[in-house]
């Protein structure tokens, strides 16, 4: 189930990469938190340049964004993607990640706001504190939203929707919609520096 979860959450993410960023993703771009750059492939051509940065020894960067990254204003995008909850002190990191763009630029970041079912994750990100994260680093926020509910995720998960979606009482799904819009599995936000 864990491993069902993660390619779920994966996949809205990707989802909403490709259907809000794109506006977004363009000039310099760093990639932080990168691992493997998933989203490179995406969005490249939208981009000039292409920089990843990770803690582990997988990017053109190994940094941790715990720490200054000593790149103010390099950047005109940055991604940061389902790694956020790995930092030891979340509100130093965006504010790093902040630091990199320049005047005019966009952090397009997410984060999950949910039991994530691993031994290494320390923070959830609910919609509100995602907002303040952002909002204290000094960045504008363009959309802030939760990608996919636990409620429907489960529901996914055991076929409901898909096959059983017309024998749901019409209350029900609009308790599984309010649910989800109250308990986001995920917390995306795109933010710009003034």
């Amino acid at each position: 189930m864990a491993n069902e979860r993660r390619s779920h959450m994966a996949l809205r993410t990707m989802a909403w990469l490709v259907n809000d960023a794109p506006p977004y993703m363009r000039g310099d771009v760093l990639d932080a938190g990168a691992g493997s750059a998933p989203y490179k492939r995406v969005f490249e051509h939208n981009t000039d340049s292409w920089t990843t940065l990770d803690a582990r020894p997988v990017a053109d960067i190994q940094h941790d964004f715990d720490e200054p990254i000593g790149r103010d204003g390099e950047y005109e995008t940055v991604l940061c993607t389902d790694a956020l909850q790995f930092s030891r002190r979340p509100q130093l990191a965006v504010s790093n990640l902040a630091g990199c763009l320049k005047t005019g630029g966009h952090l397009v970041l997410s984060a999950p706001n949910c039991y994530y079912e691993d031994q290494i994750s320390r923070w959830r990100f609910t919609l509100g504190g995602m907002g303040e994260l952002v909002e204290q680093a000094g960045l504008e926020i363009v959309t802030l939203e939760g990608l996919t509910g636990l409620m429907t995720m489960e529901a996914e998960h055991a076929n409901m929707i898909g096959e059983y979606a017309s024998a749901i009482p019409a209350s029900f799904r609009g308790f599984i919609g309010h649910f989800d819009r109250l308990y986001p599995m995920i917390t995306a936000v795109i933010a710009r520096k003034p």
